[in-house]
């Protein structure tokens, strides 16, 4: 994490209330270091675990890096439909909010099955 703080949580000065009013979104940028691949993404939190602090709504930590996970394990399985298990020397990160979250294959790999469970 790039910020200092509270590790438990994660402020998000600029996320926006998604119209339905079940989630807040941020904008994030992901990238792979070794390819210097990037990309750019919306990351939806559920407002059930978000709180409104000081204009901005705090997440749990451990959320901010799964979503994080999960946004990079979609970008780089192409959602689901090519294998990751090559991927074990990449570097990827994601960025959002001022935070930085590296991504390694065992998130990727937990991301996938949290995926696939739902």
């Amino acid at each position: 994490m790039s910020r200092m703080g509270n590790q438990a949580q994660v402020l998000f000065k600029d996320a926006e209330l998604h119209p339905g009013g079940k989630a807040i979104f941020v904008r994030a940028t992901l990238d792979e270091e070794c390819s210097d691949q990037e990309t750019s993404r919306t990351i939806y939190f559920p407002l059930s675990q978000c709180e409104l602090v000081d204009g901005g709504y705090e997440c749990p930590h451990w959320l901010a890096r799964a979503k994080a996970a999960e946004a990079v394990y979609t970008w780089a399985s192409k959602r689901g439909e090519k294998g990751i298990d090559h991927l074990g020397g990449a570097f990827f990160q994601a960025h959002f909010e001022g935070y930085s979250f590296a991504v390694d294959r065992e998130a990727m790999m937990k991301a996938k099955a949290w995926l696939e469970d739902d």
